[in-house]
Parts: C-alpha cells; sequence; structure tokens
C-alpha cells in the first residue's frame, strides 16, 4: 500500500443495532435470520453476551457508489458499467458442500464478486472469438450456476448469438435446435458433456464443445474427432487471458438471443429476440438504492423468467444465488438466500397449498370448529415460515393460478405482497396484478366456436392480441409458425382466452379463464377448460397433481390423479389399508378420491360433465424429467394424453361396454358420473345380478360375485375400475363382506360412517404411529405436532428415503438436522422416534422381512 495516501474508509447502508456503530464498506455485517433488518458489526457478533437468540450470518456490506456514464445505452454497456461500479460487491453465489464428503450440501453459500465475475467473462469471451466469430450462434446447456451466466455475459460482449438449451429437452429436440440455428459451438456441463458428443453425428455444424467442469481422461480434450473439438473452460479463458479481441458492438435490430419455448406440440420453436426487445426487458439499470436486491435462482436459466432476474439483480448491483437443483431443497435453499423477492409458478404454490391442507386435514381429525380454527391459524404461522422475513414481494406467474391458492398465499404470507404476473417469452410483461402493462397494445378476437365474443356480458371474452416494447421478430427458419403467430399488422396472437374488466378508475383489467388450444369438446357438443377444473380439484388434499383429459368420444372429463404420498399414507393407516399399493391403488383409496373430487364440484356449483367419469391413480410424479410437465412446471397436454392414452382409452371402452350391458339387463341408462349404485336403488333382483355377472363374464373376461354387484357404494366408475384393474377384486370383496355384517348385526350407520376420510379410532398412549416426509419442511412441523399431541408413550415410526447422495447418512440424524435447521427440535423428541432407512414406493417398503413383519404386527 503506498504509504503517501491516506485508507479513508467509506461507509456503508448498516450499523450495527448493539453498538450503534456505521458498518464500514466492504466489512462483514451478521445479519440475523428471523428479526427483520437486525444486524451485529463483527466485533458485536464474535463478544456480544448475551448471544443473539437467532442464527446470524456474514454478508458483505456497501455504502454508495460512485455514478458512472454508460455512454452508449446498450445492454453490452449496461453490462460493463455493473462490472465497474460494483466491483467489490459479492455477485453470484453456490451453496457450499462438505469437502470430506460432496454429497453433503452444508447450510452456507460462497460468494464470487463482481470484479471476478466481470473478469472471467472478459477473457471467456477473448478465449471463444478463437472459436467462433461475431453473429454465429452458441448454444448454452448447464444447471444454473455462475459459468452459465459468464458464458451468457460474454456471449453478449462479443456479438455472439447464445441459444439457451433446456437441459431436460430429449435427445430428438436438442439435435432440431442445433440444426435449426447451425450452432457451432456448444458451452455446456459435465452431466450433458457425453449427450453432445453421441449427438455430433447428427449435427453436421457442430465444431467445438466447450464444457464448464474439468474433463474427464476418457474424454480427451482437444482431441479432434469427426471434426469435433472439446474443450476445456478454464482452457479457453487462459487463452483469452493471453491474446484479447475488441468488444464488438450491436446495433438495436441484431439478434441477441434465441428462446426456445417447450411447446405444447412437436418441436420447440426459437424466438428470436434482438438487442432493443432485449434491452427493453431491463428498463432502469445503475440506480443508486440503499435496499439490497437478492434473487434466489432455481428455474432453468433456458427459461426467460430467470435468466431475466438474474441480469436484473446484477444490473442494480445486487446478488443472486443459485439453487443446487433439487427440488426437495428448494424450501431450504430459499431460507439459505434469503431473497428479497420470490416468485414461483403455479405448481410451486398448488404444492404448498396442497401440504398445507395434507397437515391441517390430519392434525385437526374428529377435532371441533372452533379447535380446528385455532389450529389453522396456528399452522399458517408455521408455513408463513416458508418465506423468509427478509422477502416482502411474492408472485405467481407462468399460467392461471386458483383463487383458493391465491386466497391460502394472502391469508399466510402477511409479510409479504403477493402478486400475479402475466407475461410470454415472445413479447415480455402482458400484466401484473390483471393491469394491462402502461406500454402495452391489445386487442380481443371473438372465438365463436368456443361461445366467447366481444359483445358478452358483463365483460368482453375472446383471444388475447398484443403488441409491446418487447416483441419478438418471429421464430428463427420457421416461416409458418411465425405467420400464425403475428398478424399483418404486427399483433401477436397469444392463444390466452381472456375476459376484459376494468377497475374503479376505469383502468382496464385481463383475466386470464384460459388457453384457447387447451379447450376440448366433449360427445354431447360442450366445450370443458381443463385448466379451469384442474386449478380447482387441486384443492382436495388427496391430490398432488392432477391432469383432466376429454375427447370427442366422452359425456365427461377424466381425471389422472397423483396423490399426496403423506396423505395417502395416513389415509391407509386410519382405514386398516396394511399396503399402500403404489401400482394398484385399493378400491377404498380410489373411491375415497373420487367421492371428494365429487364434493368439491358440488361446492363448486360444476356441471355434470365437468366431473370426472373415472380416474386414474399414478404415485409416479408428473416432472420435466419424464415429459409430463413443460420446462415452466406446466402439464404438457400432449405427452400427458400420450402416456395415459392405454389407459383412458381402456376405461372408456369398458365403461361403454357396461352402460350397453347394464341397459339390456336392466332397461336403464347409467350415467357415469352418478353417486347412485346399481341395484340397491333399482329394485333388480337376485337374478338381474346374475344375469349381469354373467354378460360381464362372457363380454369383458372378468368373473364378478352378486355380493359385489350388491355393495351399496358400487356405481358406474367403481364397477370399470374394478373390471380394469381385477387385482383389487379381492379386497373389495372383503369390503363388501364386512358391509353386509355390519348390516346384519344392525349396527347404527353413525358409528361406521367415514367422515371427511377420517378416522374416529383415538391413538392410545402406547401406540405406534407410521409417518413419512419427515425430512421436508411440512413432515417436521407435523411431526413436532403430533410429538406435541400426544404423550411420551407414543413412538413414530419415521420412514426415511436415502438416496445415493445421502445414503450414508443416519435416517435419524437426518430428521434431527431437519428439525434444528427449522428451530423446533427437542431433546425429549429422541425417545419417541424410531428412523427407518426404506422407501414408501417400493415392496415391503424397501425394509427386510424381519423389520416388515414387526412393523406389520405392530401397527
Amino acid at each position: 500500500m503506498n504509504s503517501d495516501k491516506t485508507d479513508v474508509k467509506k461507509p456503508s447502508y448498516w450499523y450495527c443495532d448493539r453498538c450503534a456503530r456505521v458498518i464500514n464498506h466492504g466489512e462483514f455485517r451478521y445479519n440475523c435470520t428471523v428479526c427483520d433488518n437486525y444486524d451485529y458489526c463483527q466485533q458485536c457478533a464474535s463478544t456480544a453476551a448475551p448471544i443473539h437468540p437467532h442464527r446470524m450470518v456474514p454478508e458483505l456490506a456497501y455504502g454508495l457508489e460512485e455514478s458512472r456514464d454508460c455512454g452508449r445505452v446498450d445492454i453490452s454497456t449496461g453490462i460493463r458499467a455493473a462490472m465497474a461500479k460494483y466491483c467489490d460487491r459479492h455477485c453470484l453465489g453456490t451453496r457450499d458442500i462438505d469437502n470430506d464428503n460432496p454429497s453433503i450440501h452444508k447450510d452456507s453459500y460462497s460468494w464470487i464478486t463482481f470484479k471476478t465475475i466481470g473478469d472471467r467473462t472478459k477473457y471467456f469471451g477473448h478465449g471463444l472469438r478463437r472459436l467462433i466469430e461475431p453473429r454465429a450462434y452458441l448454444g448454452i446447456c448447464a444447471a444454473n450456476r455462475p459459468e452459465w451466466v459468464i458464458t451468457d455475459f460474454a456471449c453478449i460482449l462479443q456479438s455472439i448469438i447464445s441459444v439457451p438449451i433446456y437441459t431436460l429437452f430429449t435427445d430428438r429436440e436438442i439435435a432440431y435446435v442445433i440444426n435449426n440455428t447451425q450452432i457451432s459451438v456448444i458451452v455446456c456441463d459435465k452431466n450433458m458433456l457425453e449427450r453432445f458428443v453421441a449427438l455430433h453425428p447428427q449435427c453436421p455444424t457442430l465444431r467445438h464443445i466447450v464444457c464448464m467442469d474439468p474433463i474427464l481422461n476418457t474424454i480427451s480434450p482437444n482431441k479432434s474427432d469427426n471434426d469435433l473439438a472439446i474443450h476445456y473452460m478454464g482452457d479457453i479463458e487462459n487463452d483469452g487471458l493471453a491474446k484479447k479481441y475488441e468488444y464488438v458492438s450491436m446495433e438495436p435490430d441484431d439478434h441477441l438471443t434465441i428462446i426456445y419455448t417447450s411447446g405444447s406440440t412437436g418441436f420447440p420453436k426459437g424466438a428470436i429476440i434482438s438487442e432493443s426487445t432485449f434491452r427493453a426487458t431491463f428498463p432502469q439499470w445503475g440506480v443508486t438504492s440503499s435496499l439490497e436486491r437478492i434473487t434466489l435462482s432455481y428455474r432453468p436459466l433456458a427459461w426467460s423468467a430467470d435468466r431475466d432476474a438474474v441480469i436484473t439483480t446484477f444490473l442494480d448491483g445486487g446478488r443472486t444465488g443459485f439453487s443446487t437443483g433439487d427440488p426437495s431443497r428448494l424450501m431450504e435453499e430459499l431460507a439459505l438466500v434469503r431473497p428479497n423477492y420470490f416468485g414461483a409458478p403455479p405448481s410451486i404454490w398448488n404444492k404448498i397449498y396442497t401440504e398445507f391442507n395434507t397437515s391441517l386435514a390430519l392434525i385437526t381429525a374428529n377435532s371441533t370448529v372452533y379447535a380446528t380454527s385455532k389450529e389453522e391459524h396456528h399452522l399458517l404461522q408455521q408455513f408463513s415460515k416458508l418465506i423468509p422475513n427478509r422477502c416482502k414481494s411474492i408472485a405467481v406467474g407462468g399460467a392461471k393460478v386458483s383463487p383458493a391458492v391465491l386466497d391460502f398465499m394472502k391469508r399466510c404470507f402477511t409479510h409479504c405482497s403477493v402478486n400475479e404476473s402475466y407475461g410470454i417469452t415472445e413479447c415480455g410483461s402482458v400484466a401484473y396484478n390483471n393491469q394491462a402493462d402502461y406500454y402495452l397494445q391489445y386487442r380481443l378476437e371473438s372465438v365463436i366456436a368456443m361461445g366467447y365474443t366481444l359483445d358478452d356480458k358483463p365483460y368482453s371474452r375472446g383471444e388475447l392480441l398484443v403488441k409491446t416494447n418487447q416483441m419478438f421478430s418471429g421464430y428463427i427458419n420457421n416461416p409458418d409458425e411465425t405467420h400464425a403467430a403475428i398478424t399483418e399488422d404486427g399483433f401477436f396472437r397469444t392463444g390466452d382466452i381472456v375476459e376484459l374488466r376494468t377497475d374503479q378508475s376505469s383502468l382496464p383489467h385481463i383475466r386470464v379463464i384460459d388457453r384457447k388450444k387447451n379447450f376440448f369438446k366433449l360427445s354431447q357438443g360442450q366445450f370443458v377448460s381443463p385448466e379451469y377444473l384442474q386449478t380447482i380439484y387441486i384443492q382436495s388434499p388427496f391430490v398432488e397433481q392432477i391432469y383432466i383429459h376429454g375427447d370427442l368420444l366422452s359425456d365427461s372429463v377424466s381425471a389422472v390423479i397423483v396423490p399426496n404420498q403423506q396423505y395417502a399414507q395416513a389415509f391407509a393407516l386410519q382405514h386398516n389399508l396394511t399396503l399402500l399399493d403404489m401400482n394398484n391403488s385399493h378400491p377404498l383409496f380410489h373411491q375415497a378420491i373420487l367421492q371428494d373430487l365429487q364434493t368439491i364440484a358440488r361446492k363448486e356449483s360444476l356441471r355434470k360433465h365437468e366431473i370426472p367419469s373415472h380416474i386414474i391413480i399414478d404415485f409416479q410424479a408428473f416432472t420435466p424429467e419424464n415429459g409430463l410437465l413443460t420446462s415452466s412446471m406446466k402439464p404438457c397436454r400432449h405427452k400427458l394424453a400420450t402416456y395415459y392414452a392405454d389407459q383412458l382409452k381402456t376405461s372408456n371402452r369398458i365403461e361403454e361396454k357396461l352402460k350397453t350391458i347394464i341397459k339390456t339387463i336392466t332397461g336403464q341408462s347409467m350415467l357415469s358420473n352418478t353417486d347412485e349404485n346399481l341395484f340397491v336403488n333399482t329394485g333388480n333382483d337376485s337374478l338381474s345380478s346374475v344375469r349381469l355377472s354373467r354378460m360381464i363374464e362372457n363380454d369383458l373376461g372378468i368373473s364378478l360375485t352378486s355380493n359385489i354387484l350388491y355393495h351399496p357404494q358400487l356405481n358406474l366408475q367403481q364397477l370399470t375400475n374394478l373390471i380394469q384393474n381385477p387385482s383389487q377384486i379381492s379386497s373389495f370383496s372383503k369390503q363388501t363382506i364386512q358391509s353386509q355384517l355390519i348390516n346384519d348385526s344392525q349396527l347404527d350407520s353413525n358409528t361406521i360412517t367415514i367422515t371427511n376420510h377420517k378416522s374416529t379410532a383415538s391413538v392410545n398412549d402406547s401406540s405406534k404411529i407410521f409417518i413419512t416426509g419427515t425430512t421436508g419442511f411440512v413432515g417436521a412441523f407435523v411431526l413436532s405436532e403430533l410429538l406435541t399431541r400426544y404423550s411420551s408413550k407414543c413412538q413414530f415410526v419415521c420412514l426415511v428415503r436415502c438416496n445415493n447422495e445421502n445414503n450414508s447418512l443416519d435416517p435419524f440424524d437426518r430428521i434431527k438436522n431437519n428439525m434444528l435447521f427449522y428451530k423446533i427440535w427437542k431433546d425429549e423428541y429422541k425417545q419417541q422416534i424410531l428412523a427407518l432407512k426404506g422407501d414408501l414406493t417400493k415392496f415391503h417398503f424397501d425394509l427386510n422381512d424381519e423389520v416388515y413383519n414387526q412393523l406389520h404386527d405392530d401397527i
């Protein structure tokens, strides 16, 4: 350090809440993870007595930065200005891992400064110029990490057109993207490297693959094989350090990036985003503010939402923490990064809402109205901790959300403003909280075939067409799709059916009803909105995910249900179902779900054909990995329809055949979703049941006894399910016999009625209770509630799934560490918890025979 200069310390925006000293720029402040805006200086954090009761984490303090003139107004200049202006601030962060066991993630993040990101971006950009010319196409395909952003920025500074590729695209889709844009360079991580090497023969323009990670010996870097060279990113940065190139400016109409939408049918479409369009996404940057912008990036950066959020944060001098990409860790990483804004698609809010309903239903079984209300209030307080105190705004976007879910968000997360955002890849922001964007030009077109017109009362309805300052330039090398999407006067057809309202100030409000292409017509000519029904039926505590299906051959909708496993397991225990088969649901469980959907339908005043006539239960979740969700976490309808086509067709065929048989025998037509049973209320005799049994066996090959056909709960849907799944007949027959025995003994029906699917049996003090999901957020609080509710003699058998990453961990330690993380652990819990390593989806829960048989006898 030059001794002739005085080292003047610059104050930051923060001061110590204990000693009141101003914390200097560049020093660490210790921020409380519970108290709002509460900090200690480093000295007080080390010496304070008594110790602050909450966890405090070190965060870099900073003060007012010098204003800088960006000169040229373009996105490249803005990025370089941020790199210089905020050089000593933290910029991008990743979660720490245990050095001795990389499969274990620590409860901390490590951060890289703006200067480091700026230097690496500059050198990598120089190095890339040896492989690719400006205005050529480069693909980026990797999990969210700093190197993804470095690559993106390097492309912008060198006028290389970036093409983000979603990691969960199929090989066919990836090859299509490469060939559609004639990509010559791919930058990827080690998990994608071998896929691109294997795809090279199908992609003649691909010349170079740059791997973000050190390359294994099995794949030699820089070795030319069939005109393909493989490089390590670190080597490319070193090359850029040795040989430098000038930055290449972009003109406003130049292509900056190609964003591929997942699409609902066929191949993805590449939306061309120009420099001016991309820049319009970030209308202000470099504005001085004492509010630190903090972002958690967990959605794919190939999807514009998170990419835009990261760049917005960067331009404002904020910091972004990257998720590990494991959905099961999202809530704990949200608690670690503690962003001040959190946006998520409906699928995540639906998940939280479902878990809340499930937890409430389990905790308040047989409680009074007052007790239930009290428990609900307490549970809302617990769930509110999902969103950190520092987060002041949450939003739902990407698709329509149920009013019930939105209301829950407002009741639960009272420390946040709750917002709805509506944007589209092709044209950017459309509306916020249903209010049209200030720069939006729009109009509606009637969709007469579906009954939506501009003349509808009280509000005009139709397809929304928009024009914004963030409009794309068409789909690359796809003139047919471009022509179909953009009108002659430059408006984009959103495909969204909307209702146009006005507020008290006469400002237009755009309320999305559904997607135009999602509507389908039933056999009687009625149109159905599946997304609307899905947002209603998600209220059921049984339902984790749902897909509503229908076609011209059906007179009512069908549903594919992915049950909530925790609620399903509780239901099985409450109803003495010794084994809940994940591949073949029990008839009682099947009927309980169907009845719950019908109850919700009546409450919501749905029409007959909008109530599922039959359901398919599948414990396999819809995910982007199996192709049943899009990259934006929306149900991929055409893939769901294909995946479940055989089961749906079989159900429809059996149901139609049964209707014919029943009408032949009884002379009566049966409705698919009627609550009436087949014979008990229709006056048919035992001879009719014998004839029906024989016709079913002759025509459908399934033998059913008369006592099954006389079951008081049996309707057409249940009968269809039994024939489609003959293995359920035995258990259903046992229920029938039990029902008859109860009737014969003339017991009061009130003593055996199942109300809201809850058991009336009480738990003895010395009972054992089987519970799963205790290593998650919801499971931890449910276990805590149960441990508090029942006496110390009651033991809780907790099944803990251990994958390859955490197989070495003791299952009890995983439960304890999880509860410690949420600050709900008590040492006395140890005596009541029996933790077993297993898997709910496997035979005997993946337990050995001795342990399973003991559990079978005890529980």
